[in-house]
């Protein structure tokens, strides 16, 4: 089992969207794809024009909207999951616009009413200065007017709990052809750096046997309420709300589920 010190260096790479991760990534939404997707609708509604979403990936959202006829378009830094993107999109008749870079380095000729950017995506920019050159690119691929929302999860922990390393059942589900495929996962946290430390382990099991298997380290940071805000507003942004589970109500001092909105 890797000790912290290891865990901390291997999360220091970039996050790992590759291979079996990418493969496995659709089938943990079967039941429900697009649970968040009602919450992003809104703000389109509220300015209408073309959407950009940050880290589209396989497709999950950015394929449903198109489904639904919004002009939007979608940026991933995966290859993997981009190809799998395409391969539904073609499967379907869908010619979506993605283009292959990270948050960090946005650069589109097209400006946008709306920007979404689902689930923790935002938080794998654990470095400060991405996170500062992030927000002033999305500022400026927004339309005059124009919305940034997304999302932010925040852990309430003990000190005690912080450091506690366990393995547990993260995901599981069942594949088109009889297998399984499980994700378990270990944590820890540093609540002064507000950063949390990921090992995922991804298994495809049939008949019994272990058929395929990646480790995947990865590491998130997140923002509190005030703290993300002053960010925002550093690189332009007014207007700036932050709501609890995916609905337009202010978050009570202890939630650990932020939707952030702000306006260029």
């Amino acid at each position: 089992m890797l000790e912290r010190q290891d865990l901390i260096k291997h999360s220091l790479r970039e996050n790992d969207y590759t291979d079996l991760v990418a493969e496995l990534y659709d089938g943990w939404f079967v039941d429900n794809p697009t649970k968040d997707s009602e919450a992003y609708r809104t703000f389109f509604f509220k300015k209408t024009g073309p959407i950009l979403e940050i880290g589209s990936g396989t497709g999950r959202l950015l394929l449903h909207y198109l489904r639904q006829g919004f002009d939007i378009e979608g940026i991933d830094d995966s290859d993997a999951m981009l190809a799998i993107c395409k391969r539904k999109a073609a499967k379907n008749k869908l010619k979506p616009v993605i283009h292959h870079q990270r948050m960090q380095d946005l650069s589109l000729d097209n400006r946008f009413a709306t920007i979404i950017i689902p689930f923790a995506t935002f938080m794998v920019l654990h470095r400060i200065e991405d996170v500062h050159e992030a927000l002033k690119r999305f500022y400026d691929h927004l339309l005059p007017g124009g919305h940034l929302v997304f999302s932010m999860f925040i852990p309430h922990l003990s000190e005690e709990e912080s450091r506690r390393r366990r393995w547990h059942l993260r995901r599981l589900a069942e594949r088109a052809d009889g297998s399984l495929a499980i994700c378990n996962e270990v944590n820890t946290y540093d609540l002064i750096e507000q950063a949390k430390f990921g090992t995922y382990r991804y298994e495809i099991v049939k008949d019994g046997e272990v058929v395929s298997v990646q480790t995947s380290f990865q590491k998130f940071r997140w923002y509190g309420k005030y703290e993300l805000s002053v960010m925002l507003e550093k690189a332009g942004f007014n207007d700036i709300t932050a709501t609890q589970n995916y609905q337009e109500v202010e978050i009570p001092h202890h939630h650990s589920a932020l939707l952030f909105s702000a306006k260029r």
